[in-house]
């Protein structure tokens, strides 16, 4: 698992964006295994997060959708063989798939190196966790916002503060009686004003469970979400103050820390992130399935590179890189620091 925050780190290291993109293109050529594919395997949540667009009705009615098994298969032919990292969950709740052990288990077989889901926790069961040690789930990530159940439930509605231990713990007693450190446990804080000051509690409440990853990510606006305060520039110092701490503790502890430690400029963009994970991350969902001129139900991941001239667009990217940046809409991942 750690081999996936080494290559952040290294991302952070090496500053050529053309170094980047050609290894891309090296890895395209030679069909190795270079794609970060986000899946959601069926668009809905059983939450109404106040900072998730989930929490606006309209976007609710719009995305909607779910794969059928047969669906499912088809996609992991397509794309798992060239998989480096596979995440479900990304714009909705994974645990709401009827289908996610089968999901797992074609990963698994696929031999993807790194297999993680991102969850509110809060429908997991034993059967999942089962599956989740069966099938190497290498990692779990928790979304968490909020260190006391005011707040915890202020921000997850309809989660349960007592029901997120709960989980925790089945899981930790899971993991100790298969005697396995995996799947690890990744925390996501989103931070806004009003759970700031709850940021340090963190590690005292939810160190217990042995993260082996803390991500920290301000708050930025999804624009039909319920929640509207995004003004922590004004407390810029105290964030950068207690990011500080946290991040001595995650290395006192043996944690890995994403964080930005300054915090993001209003409407600030990454243009370099935007090229570059256009190029390696394949978001999938009953909507897209990566673009939506692909006819994936028709045609093979290759004949579709080709028919768009993929290989020809890298080649590009590497002499321009902004060239790239209109190939996708790209993420911001890649712009946290790691520390290991």
């Amino acid at each position: 698992m750690k081999a996936i925050y080494f290559l952040l780190k290294m991302n952070r290291l090496i500053s050529s964006l053309r170094i980047k993109i050609a290894g891309v293109l090296a890895a395209d050529i030679l069909k190795l295994r270079h794609l970060f594919v986000r899946i959601d395997p069926v668009l809905a949540c059983n939450l109404r997060c106040e900072m998730c667009y989930y929490s606006d009705k309209a976007v609710r009615q719009s995305k909607r959708g779910q794969f059928s098994t047969d669906e499912i298969a088809r996609i992991g032919g397509l794309f798992f063989k060239r998989t480096l990292q596979l995440q479900i969950g990304c714009a909705a709740e994974p645990l709401m798939c009827k289908d996610l052990g089968f999901v797992l288990e074609l990963a698994h077989r696929s031999r993807v190196p790194f297999i993680g889901i991102v969850t509110n926790g809060q429908l997991m069961t034993p059967q999942h966790v089962s599956d989740f040690l069966r099938f190497g789930v290498k990692e779990i990530t928790f979304s968490l916002h909020g260190t006391t159940r005011q707040t915890y439930e202020r921000f997850m509605v309809g989660a349960s503060f007592e029901t997120c231990h709960e989980k925790l713990s089945m899981l930790a007693q899971a993991k100790r009686e298969a005697k396995s450190q995996l799947p690890a446990i990744r925390f996501n804080y989103v931070v806004n004003p009003d759970n700031l000051d709850e940021l340090p509690e963190l590690l005292p409440v939810f160190g217990k469970y042995d993260p082996a990853v803390i991500q920290v990510r301000p708050i930025f606006d999804l624009e039909h979400n319920k929640y509207r305060n995004y003004d922590l520039q004004s407390s810029s110092e105290k964030y950068s103050a207690i990011l500080k701490n946290l991040a001595e503790e995650c290395r006192v502890s043996g944690i890995t820390l994403l964080s930005s430690q300054m915090l993001p400029k209003p409407d600030e963009k990454n243009n370099q992130s935007s090229a570059l994970f256009s190029t390696v991350v394949r978001y999938i969902s009953p909507q897209v399935v990566w673009r939506s001129d692909f006819d994936w139900k028709g045609e093979s991941y290759d004949e579709y590179c080709k028919r768009i001239h993929w290989k020809a667009a890298l080649a590009k990217g590497v002499l321009k890189p902004e060239s790239l940046a209109q190939e996708g809409e790209g993420d911001n991942s890649l712009g946290y620091e790691v520390s290991l």
